[in-house]
């Protein structure tokens, strides 16, 4: 989970451990990572943080809780992924995805939303 990047991505490490040992977790975060397969292997790593209920930072303490394996699972409904549809995402995908936010959490006290490859937004598809 995400002691797995502690070493590649320490200063994101810290800021997401200490801000809940704080109780201080923002409500967004802005992650941008040249790698887009680790970004999103990174973005689920932090979803499963902020997500478990005991915040473990590593698979073996967890115990596979539900939640963690709900997510595995990609059907933890507190947390939505926009991909491409086709070469850009589409200015109806953002549009559900702000009509989502007007919506409580059910299951948990947060809802994570990923933009994978957010490169792929552009003027002409949002605007």
């Amino acid at each position: 989970m995400l002691d797995d990047y502690k070493g590649c991505q320490n200063i994101a490490y810290q800021i997401l451990v200490n801000s809940v040992k704080k109780n201080k977790v923002s409500h967004a975060y802005l992650i941008e990572l040249n790698d887009s397969y680790l970004g999103l292997d990174f973005a689920y790593a932090i979803s499963k943080f902020l997500l478990c209920p005991n915040n473990y930072t590593n698979n073996n303490k967890c115990e596979n809780c539900n939640q963690c394996n709900v997510i595995d699972q990609n059907n933890y409904i507190e947390l939505k992924v926009v991909k491409p549809d086709g070469k850009n995402i589409k200015k109806n995908q953002i549009l559900d995805l702000q009509n989502e936010f007007k919506n409580k959490s059910i299951i948990g006290k947060n809802k994570i939303y990923i933009l994978e490859e957010a490169e792929k937004l552009n003027e002409e598809e949002i605007g």
